[in-house]
């Protein structure tokens, strides 16, 4: 066999290999006005950038729990109806997502930029949001109790939101900032953790 045939034959080889093998291509997320952002972007914070996340695409009703989101730039993001447990999305910025009705049992998002996110109806039971912006949040029917809410930036809205409808026993308001917050209703402050410390 000569020499440019056993060449041509291995070039031919990688080229097969390329085509078969998938690559990794990044992951988009969808926005409430319907606009696709391909690909996800990382917060100006953490450096910026392509977000190294492969997974399944982000829009209502995707289901990712587990997922590792943590500086993500999700601004707009519509994920409701989305299974979120467990999820890592630490240092995320959310800033007007929805995620109404959304699962985020035992999810991670600590000192992020959760400013006017709609979580109405969501399941907030066991999430971290330490730390987190969430002013102007919208809570109305959220169900479960946060883990904590420790030093997070929240508004008389928020609360109020909170309360009607939502279980906020067992939350840990530790450092909060609760600035003309109402709490004149009965059993508003069952089982709190941390009142003493909030202003």
């Amino acid at each position: 066999m000569s020499r440019s045939i056993v060449v041509s034959s291995f070039i031919l080889s990688c080229f097969a290999l390329l085509v078969l093998i998938p690559s990794a291509e990044a992951a988009s997320y969808k926005k409430k006005d319907g606009t696709i952002v391909d690909p996800i972007m990382k917060t100006a914070a953490s450096g910026g950038g392509h977000l190294p996340y492969s997974g399944t695409n982000l829009e209502p009703w995707a289901s990712v729990p587990g997922v590792v989101l943590n500086n993500a730039w999700l601004d707009h993001a519509d994920l409701n109806h989305a299974d979120l447990i467990g999820a890592h999305m630490n240092w995320t910025w959310l800033q007007d997502a929805s995620l109404q009705s959304a699962n985020l049992q035992h999810a991670a998002l600590n000192i992020a930029v959760l400013h006017r996110v709609d979580f109405s109806g969501a399941n907030l039971t066991h999430a971290g949001m330490m730390s987190s912006d969430l002013s102007n949040a919208i809570f109305h029917g959220a169900t479960g109790h946060p883990a904590t809410l420790s030093s997070s930036q929240l508004t008389l809205t928020d609360i109020e939101e909170m309360i009607v409808g939502a279980d906020i026993t067992g939350a840990d308001f530790s450092d909060a900032n609760l600035t003309g917050a109402d709490f004149n209703h009965e059993n508003d402050l069952l089982d709190v953790i941390g009142w003493a410390s909030a202003t």
